[in-house]
């Protein structure tokens, strides 16, 4: 009787250890597996990788450019972000232009940084030759400085006038050009220079406060008339007088009576401008030598392309003074 109780015991707690147990095992069996959450970390770098490929198809890929150009040579190694393409729905000559525009925004850029001016000037017109010189500047699209004598101007206002127009720089560079009277004292070369400074201003309307002394600040020729202790005057003076006059670093060689040719100006003035910095150069506007307007194209287009600008002188501009 008493074995009796004791597996019925037994039996109730099977049962209910069974009634525990295997419904939870039943369950366990039904669930299906769980499928990765959605903003799951390890979804998301399995898709990266397996879209990489898919995704540059569609950017564009990050660029490395090499840049060479200006006076020197500038490696600039850009690696940008990828950027959403929008040139998708534009024809392939569309793309072309827009690829263009880019890479000379960049040009323009470097060249800005890299680059460096040059300074055209002119001595002794205007005359029949700066009529042919300004067409050059103009179809170029540069300015330079021009140093006029009076007695070209007399003869030649509407050039003188033109330059203006045109935006070029205007500098005194004495009435008479003539050395044995201006530099013979201080009192005639300023009797001179006032004249061509009234010129000057009546043909234009600019007071003018730079110049260019005939033969440089430095030369032998005011040695032999008024010697280097009037040149220190008229230097003193004129600085006194608020003006700046500029020498050259450069000069062209077309003041020659015997007229050098059109290649050598061009090939003097690239061989120099190779070995100076801020360059000034010296060419002529007068009668003298009809080659400067023919080698002049040809040494701006050069310029051009070795990276150089092109800046007209003023107060604010680098000086050069012979020595």
């Amino acid at each position: 009787m008493k074995n009796k109780k004791h597996a019925t015991y037994i039996l109730i707690i099977i049962s209910l250890l069974l009634l525990i147990i295997v419904p939870s095992l039943y369950n366990n069996i039904q669930k299906p597996v769980e499928k990765p959450n959605s903003n799951s970390k390890f979804k998301d770098n399995i898709n990266s990788k397996n879209n990489s490929s898919d995704s540059n198809k569609s950017e564009n890929p990050i660029i490395e450019s090499k840049m060479e150009f200006g006076i020197g040579s500038h490696t600039n190694i850009s690696k940008k972000v990828p950027k959403e393409n929008n040139n998708t729905s534009k024809s392939p000559k569309e793309q072309k232009q827009s690829i263009s525009k880019s890479e000379n925004k960049k040009k323009n850029k470097q060249f800005k940084w890299n680059g460096q001016y040059v300074y055209l000037t002119f001595d002794d017109g205007p005359s029949k030759e700066t009529k042919t010189i300004l067409q050059v500047l103009r179809k170029e699209n540069i300015k330079a400085t021009f140093f006029v004598t009076g007695t070209s101007t007399k003869e030649n206002t509407n050039l003188l006038k033109q330059i203006v127009k045109d935006g070029h720089k205007v500098g005194n560079h004495s009435y008479s050009h003539d050395y044995s009277y201006i530099y013979s004292s201080v009192e005639n070369f300023f009797k001179d220079f006032y004249k061509n400074q009234k010129i000057i201003y009546n043909t234009t309307g600019i007071n003018t406060s730079i110049l260019r002394l005939p033969g440089g600040s430095n030369n032998t020729v005011n040695h032999k008339y008024g010697g280097q202790q009037v040149m220190n005057e008229i230097i003193s003076r004129l600085y006194n007088e608020g003006y700046l006059f500029f020498d050259w670093n450069i000069t062209s060689g077309d003041a020659y009576a015997n007229g050098n040719s059109a290649e050598y100006i061009v090939n003097k003035v690239l061989n120099e401008v190779n070995n100076t910095n801020t360059p000034i150069i010296l060419m002529h506007d007068n009668n003298a030598n009809g080659n400067t307007k023919k080698a002049l194209p040809i040494i701006i287009k050069r310029l051009k392309n070795k990276g150089y600008k092109f800046g007209v002188l003023s107060r604010n501009s680098p000086r050069v003074v012979l020595k």
